[in-house]
């Protein structure tokens, strides 16, 4: 399911939630900072620019698409962009992609199962695993760090024990752990605040 899990959270009353989503969530109030793409080479400019002129003569062509920032609901109602942008990032864990199966990864690019698109965080992070019903947190070996509680795990060093309420920081972007009942009620409280 991709979407704004903070929505459907604020739409959705605690048992349907819980029920539907029984897995732990980490939760952000921080402002990603996305990363630079490379420009165009020297070498493509001319394909570009010739791209761009023949389809320029054609009629409805826009060169450029300004995204609005908004998304509709299943109701059809809309989210304004400035409303959008003060929820905080929710992301659950779980798995969905078919690489390293027993592991949740976290990273910036879109093969992880965890996309934390942020100049800081490395492609491949950290993995979360799930072993029996206990949690567990592994750096990968990232350029910025994979923290707990404050405290920098070693970069592919032993897995960390965590849990609900814990603190994960990935780089200097704070995530706090919560379980599927903790994150409705973070986000309901969180909504109230004036």
């Amino acid at each position: 399911m991709a979407g704004d899990w903070a929505e459907l959270a604020l739409v959705s009353r605690v048992e349907q939630w819980v029920v539907s989503n029984p897995y732990h969530f980490i939760v952000s109030t921080a402002k990603l900072v996305r990363p630079q793409r490379a420009g165009a080479t020297a070498h493509s400019l001319p394909a570009i620019r010739e791209r761009d002129s023949i389809l320029g003569e054609r009629d409805g062509y826009e060169r450029r698409r300004e995204p609005t920032g908004a998304f509709r609901l299943v109701d059809g109602s809309r989210i304004a962009p400035k409303e959008r942008a003060t929820r905080p990032l929710v992301l659950p864990l779980r798995k969905v992609q078919p690489t390293f199966p027993s592991m949740i990864t976290v990273g910036r690019t879109e093969n992880n199962d965890l996309v934390i698109a942020d100049e800081q965080i490395s492609k491949f992070h950290a993995f979360f695993r799930i072993v029996g019903d206990k949690l567990e947190l592994s750096d990968a070996g990232s350029r910025n760090g994979t923290f707990v509680a404050g405290r920098r795990l070693e970069a592919r060093g032993a897995a960390v024990p965590v849990t609900a309420r814990d603190s994960c920081s990935f780089g200097a972007l704070e995530f706090l752990l919560l379980d599927s009942r903790g994150c409705w009620e973070f986000l309901r409280h969180r909504e109230r605040l004036p």
